[in-house]
């Protein structure tokens, strides 16, 4: 085991990883004063090559030796950007002017510089007893209620309300209004008008006069109908004659060669690749001739490649020879695995039961094992006259169309249309159900409760009922509603009297 290539591999690898190794190499090297030299990455050489690039000390160098070499004015393109670039940038330019402006030097305006002390001279203003009995005294003395107080607004209404004037204002364009129904022309009236109708849709004479005067004009043509038209065209398709016309034309034509479909071309080409003949013919014509070298392909080049390793002899001379120098058995897992699968990839072993069952044997079902047949027995059966004949004479006879066949559904509504006595079935029903008002007691019929509502409405009694009545009680305490209080403190605080006690009090 020890002498096997993969052996020697992985004491390489693990000497290579090791340790101990590592270190007695660093020693030794340490000892020589040479120490470990690392490997020149890619990253190494590129900082290299940036080095004079981000160096600010080289790029300075390389700039004063190109100065006396190259004349440069100050007001080129680039250098002039600079200069206004660098003004811009300055941190000095920026603060110059504030420098100069503001420091060191008082504010201007000092409300604005110390906004606390306007705000703090208007809360004084705001807190100043003196300037509050000022402004009081003065809006005092000047004091004007508007004509559209709430109290004024409110006590306008409330007169409003209690004139009788006002109230019978609008008694005439009432009375005028809700005359209602006593105007109209009677025969115009909507009940009857309604009671006409009820009386028309009851009459049995103007229920048959409309059918006496049309039932002579209704015709029927049923042989324009689809149906009929429909029958006489499946009577044509059902008919033996007409069924057998072009069958009859054309059964002296009527010539099928199997010699000339497809499939049996097929057949036949087939046959003559299974041919034994014919695979036997080339060779036979070939024998006893000159043959020449076949050149060597890539294919034949890989299989002398491999044929030591596919060769079994060449592998069994092999596995002796290594079996000599190592005690292996055939109990090794590796061998037994190998003893395993190499039945399951055996082709021996594969063809077993194919050449025990399959070869030299007729095949135990013939219509499986050639389709062929099957499907020709198909097409002959297909292609029979006799049986032909005989599923179209079954078919024919034994056609039933079902009950709901458009046909028959259209020709039973059309005879409940037409049927008189469906016609007048729900006579009696209507009747009953649109006799509207005539069995109503007429005192609460809505037109005459209406005409009660009406003349209640214009009647001038009881118009003037409810005033004679009311009148009475009606009191308004305007010395005690917040309108007069707040007239009689206006009016306190406008008198001279009390203005001039007030100021001998103080």
């Amino acid at each position: 085991m020890t002498e096997t290539d993969r052996y020697k591999a992985m004491k390489e690898s693990d000497k290579s990883a090791s340790e101990v190794k590592y270190r007695e190499d660093y020693e030794k090297e340490k000892e020589n004063g040479k120490g470990m030299q690392v490997a020149e990455t890619h990253e190494m050489v590129l900082a290299k090559e940036l080095k004079p690039v981000q160096s600010k000390k080289m790029y300075e160098e390389g700039s004063k030796k190109l100065l006396p070499k190259v004349q440069v004015g100050s007001d080129i393109q680039e250098i002039t950007r600079a200069v206004s670039s660098q003004k811009l940038a300055s941190d000095r330019t920026y603060h110059s002017e504030y420098e100069k402006e503001m420091v060191g030097k008082a504010p201007q305006d000092l409300a604005k510089s110390y906004p606390e002390y306007d705000r703090l001279r208007d809360v004084s203003k705001l807190t100043s007893k003196a300037l509050y009995q000022k402004d009081a005294e003065k809006i005092m003395h000047h004091h004007n209620l508007p004509l559209d107080y709430p109290e004024f607004v409110r006590a306008k209404e409330s007169a409003k309300n209690a004139s009788d004037i006002e109230y019978q204002k609008q008694r005439k364009e009432t009375i005028d209004k809700y005359r209602g129904f006593q105007t109209m022309d009677s025969k115009d009236h909507p009940i009857v008008q309604h009671g006409i109708k009820a009386a028309d849709l009851i009459s049995d004479r103007l229920y048959k006069e409309d059918w006496e005067y049309e039932k002579n004009l209704i015709f029927y043509p049923v042989h324009v109908t689809p149906g009929y038209e429909q029958a006489l065209e499946a009577s044509k398709f059902q008919s033996m004659a007409a069924y057998k016309k072009d069958a009859e034309k054309s059964k002296m034509k009527n010539n099928f060669r199997v010699t000339d479909t497809e499939q049996y071309q097929a057949a036949q080409n087939l046959l003559n690749l299974v041919s034994e003949n014919k695979y036997s013919a080339e060779y036979m014509e070939n024998r006893g001739k000159a043959l020449h070298s076949i050149a060597e392909t890539p294919e034949m080049a890989i299989s002398k490649s491999v044929a030591p390793l596919l060769s079994d002899k060449t592998y069994t001379d092999k596995a002796k020879s290594i079996m000599q120098k190592y005690n292996l058995d055939s109990s090794t897992q590796s061998i037994a695995h190998a003893l395993g699968t190499q039945k399951s990839f055996s082709p021996h072993g594969y063809m077993v039961d194919f050449k025990k069952n399959i070869i030299g044997k007729a095949p135990s079902d013939l219509v499986n094992s050639y389709p062929e047949y099957a499907v020709a027995r198909n097409v002959t059966k297909m292609a029979s006259k006799s049986g032909y004949g005989k599923e179209a004479d079954k078919i024919m006879h034994t056609h039933n169309l079902p009950l709901d066949y458009p046909e028959f559904v259209r020709a039973k509504q059309n005879a409940k249309n037409a049927s008189d006595a469906e016609y007048q079935k729900q006579r009696a029903e209507v009747i009953n159900q649109y006799r509207g008002f005539q069995t109503m007691d007429s005192k609460e019929h809505p037109i005459v409760q209406q005409g009660i509502k009406a003349a209640e409405l214009v009647s001038n009694a009881l118009y003037k009922e409810d005033w004679e009545y009311d009148k009475q009680m009606i009191y308004f305490p305007a010395h005690i509603t917040p309108g007069y209080e707040a007239n009689a403190d206006v009016k306190k605080v406008q008198s001279d009297v009390s203005t001039t006690v007030a100021n001998e009090s103080t």
